[in-house]
């Protein structure tokens, strides 16, 4: 995966120096993983075998990476473009996870846009999407305030649960609803 650099932020690939920080700040804290995933916090043998399986390696255009601070190479999350198997193999969702002293600091809307200029201008792809918990507030005043549309409630998959999925589409100016996948 390409270097994403926003403002504030840098969502780069995965060291392996990252992995015990990412195991216990944020995959193995319940508060953080509450509407992600699962729902649950991972142990670490769980958090490794994760990230072994979703974060993107260097040529991957797509797939999760570390979100860190600009300024102070901080580790604050993790985020990227992934794909959306309950939309269509050819769909790419993206999503953001936060430290818990993240947290309201706008960090998700500023990755948001990221994400998404990096899937339209350097993916060109012509529309993408989020998911979402039904309960998680947060995340969804984040994806309404980046311009997204909901489209459906849907069932993501076994270990995640039910959803609600959001779309935006290239050149939307958050007026468009993207059409049911």
């Amino acid at each position: 995966m390409r270097t994403i650099r926003s403002e504030r932020l840098v969502l780069r690939p995965l060291r392996t120096t990252d992995v015990p920080e990412l195991s216990t700040r944020l995959l193995g804290d319940l508060e953080v993983m509450r509407y992600l995933f699962a729902g649950r916090a991972l142990g670490r043998e769980q958090a490794d075998a994760f990230m072994r399986r979703e974060f993107a390696r260097p040529a991957d255009p797509a797939g999760l990476a570390v979100l860190c601070e600009r300024q102070s190479g901080r580790l604050v999350g993790f985020a990227g473009l992934r794909a959306c198997a309950c939309v269509g193999p050819d769909e790419l969702e993206f999503g953001f996870a936060l430290a818990r002293e993240a947290w309201g600091r706008g960090y998700a809307t500023e990755i948001g846009r990221a994400q998404i200029r990096f899937g339209f201008d350097e993916l060109g792809r012509r529309r993408l999407f989020a998911l979402s918990h039904p309960d998680n507030r947060a995340s969804v005043r984040v994806l309404r305030k980046l311009g997204l549309h909901f489209v459906k409630c849907v069932a993501a998959d076994a270990e995640r649960g039910p959803r609600h999925l959001f779309c935006i589409e290239r050149g939307s100016s958050g007026a468009g609803i993207c059409p049911a996948p």
